[in-house]
């Protein structure tokens, strides 16, 4: 997913989260347990979704 080029329309007041520190502390920080459904809704380059199925798997695992 990241390598797909994506561009941000300011005018629509988007913007890109890319910074792995960021995407780290919302997965810290949101405590999904095995009982949680998670819908992320939004357009990007896929980094905080891979984080969230890293989550996920590591509870089938």
């Amino acid at each position: 997913m990241r390598n797909k080029k994506f561009r941000a329309k300011k005018r629509f007041g988007q913007h890109i989260l890319i910074s792995e520190g960021v995407i780290k502390k919302i997965t810290e920080e949101i405590q999904i347990t095995p009982e949680d459904t998670v819908i992320e809704i939004g357009v990007g380059t896929g980094q905080l979704t891979e984080e969230l199925l890293k989550i996920q798997k590591s509870f089938t695992e």
